[in-house]
């Protein structure tokens, strides 16, 4: 994939609920999505938030794409050297403000996390 997964349907085009409530999304016991700041507008370039149902019903990621499973996280991080300080940040993006990576990644232009 060459950007975040930002649907809102499912890859049989079933519509994956939309929830805006956060106390409604802290108790959600069904599938459901979200944009951060429930801006999509703003946000939709850094994908949605899917809760582990919507994930875990297998048909989230577009035909010939899945979400990786625990072994293939596993070969990732045990690459990278784990998943402890600092090897996280090897996995961040690198234009955030103050970017533990320094230099030219530590931007406050666009696209950034904060």
């Amino acid at each position: 994939m060459d950007k975040n997964l930002a649907t809102t349907k499912y890859n049989d085009g079933s519509d994956i609920p939309p929830v805006t409530d956060n106390s409604a999304w802290e108790n959600l016991t069904t599938p459901g999505y979200c944009w951060y700041n429930n801006d999509s507008a703003t946000y939709a370039s850094y994908g949605a938030m899917y809760n582990w149902l919507t994930v875990d019903a297998g048909n989230l990621c577009p035909t010939g794409w899945h979400v990786p499973t625990h072994d293939e996280w596993a070969v990732l991080t045990d690459f990278i050297g784990g998943t402890d300080t600092p090897h996280g940040n090897e996995l961040k993006s690198c234009r955030q403000v103050n970017s533990p990576q320094g230099g030219s990644c530590n931007t406050t232009e666009h696209p950034k996390w904060d």
